[in-house]
């Protein structure tokens, strides 16, 4: 009985002395507190007591903000704060008292005891005694700048020379220049050189107004050459002038002048061939005569699209009393207008021809179903570019329809407006003048 109760009491005093020992049943093996954790059981993780926190050093000039214990920083050095140098001292530090290496500062002086302002010709000086080391010394003050008028043109520029303008210093009355640039020529209108024919080109040259220099030079087309002889009236955006001749013969009593208009139906309607007048002008362009409607006459009078249309002067004109030796310059208006009526189509067959006399002879039958009342045959000659360079024309008297005639044209007067010419056809167009 004794012995049980001695057992259990040791059995007792065993269990006390365990939950003496730990709670966890071991030896704790701690690891030290740091600036952020606690003092910490480094097998079972148990915790005891607090942080340590951090032990702040304060930043300095060159250092920022540091904890003594572990290190860590914050924020950035607060830099120094800097006393200028002197004429004896480099600049320092006024914090940490560091002192740089850099060159010692210049003289420096509160009170002046010879000053002489600068102008914009000379230097000015000060002379001083030094409020740091105690030594006399004389600093230089720069010029000044002059002080300039505003700038005046003294040598105009041109299109052949470069100009120059000045301006005066106020103070001084110093002169200074600079150049001015050419001016750009001064274009003039575009002038021909070379007219140019049916085949080849013309040139034309533009020059400057002011000094006459040849600034530009083009071919001259044949087609400019028109468009600045010939001014169309009425429905001109449906005829195109493919060519424009005039000569004068001198075979008769007194000169002729004749003329010969070309036009192409470039519209889908059909063209009524209405008047043609025709200035003529000296070289300068100087009206010398004007030919009215009177003497022109059409071939035929209504064009369809695509066909071709005639404007002449009919039997000449008479230009005896004008200056011929002054040259010739022809201005041409036609006026042309839509039509309702379609061209008429009459019959024109064998027809022949050959010089030197340049009679047309041929056949002409009325096809429609109308009698004519004032038929018009006109012979125009071609040369090898198809080009129209003489004419000549008669009436028919009326012809029934169905009923067929002969017909000779007769030349103008003269026969140098042929022979000169080169022909080598002669096409025949019939047409009723007051259809």
């Amino acid at each position: 009985m004794r012995k049980r109760i001695i057992l259990g009491l040791s059995v007792v005093l065993i269990l006390a002395l365990c939950l003496c020992l730990s709670a966890c049943g071991h030896s704790h093996t701690w690891i030290d507190a740091t600036c952020t954790t606690a003092k910490t059981c480094s097998e079972c993780g148990e915790v005891e007591g607090e942080p340590l926190g951090h032990d702040w050093i304060a930043a300095t000039c060159t250092e920022p903000k540091t904890c003594s214990r572990c290190g860590i920083t914050e924020g950035k050095p607060l830099g120094h704060t800097w006393t200028p140098a002197t004429c004896i001292s480099p600049e320092t530090c006024t914090v940490c008292g560091f002192v740089t290496d850099g060159p010692l500062g210049d003289h420096c002086c509160d009170q002046w005891s010879d000053e002489v302002d600068a102008t914009c010709t000379s230097e000015g000086y000060k002379t001083g005694i030094c409020k740091y080391c105690s030594e006399p010394f004389t600093i230089t003050i720069p010029m000044k700048e002059h002080d300039y008028s505003d700038w005046v043109v003294s040598i105009p520029a041109t299109c052949t020379s470069v100009g120059e303008e000045e301006r005066v210093c106020k103070d001084c009355q110093h002169r200074e220049t600079r150049q001015i640039e050419m001016l750009p020529h001064e274009l003039g209108d575009w002038v021909v050189i070379e007219t140019p024919t049916y085949t080849s080109d013309g040139l034309k040259a533009q020059y400057c107004q002011e000094c006459s220099e040849l600034i530009n030079e083009e071919p001259y087309t044949f087609s400019e050459f028109l468009s600045d002889k010939i001014v169309i009236k009425g429905a001109r955006d449906c005829v195109q002038v493919t060519d424009l001749s005039y000569f004068i013969d001198y075979d008769d009593f007194w000169p002729r002048f004749y003329l010969i208009v070309e036009l192409t139906n470039i519209s889908n309607n059909n063209l009524k061939l209405y008047s043609c007048t025709c200035d003529l002008l000296n070289d300068e362009l100087t009206m010398l005569d004007k030919v009215d409607e009177y003497y022109f006459s059409t071939a035929p009078s209504i064009i369809a699209p695509g066909e071709k249309g005639y404007f002449f002067v009919n039997w000449g004109y008479d230009v005896s009393s004008l200056d011929l030796n002054s040259g010739l310059t022809v201005k041409v208006e036609v006026t042309i207008n839509n039509s309702s009526k379609p061209p008429q189509q009459f019959s024109v067959s064998q027809v022949s021809w050959s010089p030197p006399s340049y009679d047309v002879l041929g056949y002409f039958e009325n096809t429609t179903k109308s009698p004519t009342d004032s038929l018009y045959l006109v012979a125009v000659f071609l040369n090898s570019d198809g080009r129209a360079v003489a004419f000549s024309d008669t009436h028919l008297d009326p012809v029934e329809p169905g009923d067929s005639t002969s017909f000779k044209i007769q030349p103008l007067w003269g026969k140098t407006i042929y022979s000169g010419a080169e022909i080598v056809d002669c096409q025949v167009i019939a047409f009723d003048y007051w259809y």
